[in-house]
């Protein structure tokens, strides 16, 4: 059901609301006004906000013939080719190319149609410049692992909002065909932004599971007299 305040409401907090309920296989039902905007927009939100971190890195591993020796040289080819001034080097390097790259690139595409995915176009750009023209299958990009270097746990969860994308690219949620939704408990929802308002403005809240403890006044006169 939609309002004519919902959708607003839901992209100005949507950014800061990681918790969501995925709900398996519930892609057969129609309606005339769908929300897989909110896939789009969400993915849309940590794109830019992963982004922050810079562009990822990963190393790879290089061998080529050099003027310095770098990493591990190959002591067989140094032997045969010890007059050319050059070393065969089997070295390792830093490189914005991976798997994860071509992913947010596929996933950019399917839906750049929305309008708010415009103000990511520079950040998309960036990443067609690291890719370097790589082409990759779908099922290489759909199998990308995760980041092991903990700086980029953002990156790690635009993956798996990647996946969805791309996968749910094509059918949407109003087909026949078996796809994912996402739930929404609206007054939670709500609940959380009123929480996050108060917090910013610096009010500490209490837990309703927190124990307090309270002298009596009674109690309190008499440690005054004893004092």
């Amino acid at each position: 059901m939609s309002s004519r305040f919902g959708d607003a409401f839901l992209q100005y907090i949507i950014a800061d609301a990681d918790g969501f309920l995925e709900l398996e296989n519930i892609g057969g039902e129609s309606h005339a006004d769908g929300y897989e905007w909110l896939l789009a927009y969400l993915w849309n939100i940590k794109f830019k906000r992963a982004y922050r971190l810079g562009l990822p890195k990963t190393y790879i591993t290089k061998n080529d013939r050099i003027s310095r020796v770098r990493g591990t040289i190959n002591a067989v080819d140094y032997f045969r080719n010890n007059t050319s001034g050059k070393y065969l080097c089997s070295y390792r390097e830093h490189s914005y190319d991976s798997p994860a790259t071509s992913l947010f690139i596929k996933a950019y595409e399917a839906v750049e149609h929305y309008s708010f995915c415009q103000r990511t176009r520079n950040v998309y750009n960036s990443f067609l410049t690291a890719n370097q023209g790589v082409k990759r299958f779908r099922q290489e990009i759909l199998r990308t692992p995760y980041f092991t270097n903990p700086f980029y746990n953002d990156y790690n969860v635009l993956i798996d909002l990647s996946k969805q994308v791309i996968s749910q690219q094509g059918s949407g949620f109003n087909s026949r065909h078996d796809s994912s939704a996402f739930f929404f408990d609206i007054s939670m929802l709500f609940e959380y932004f009123i929480r996050k308002l108060i917090k910013r403005d610096g009010v500490r809240l209490l837990s309703k599971f927190e124990q307090r403890y309270e002298i009596p006044a009674g109690a309190q006169r008499q440690l005054y007299a004893q004092t």
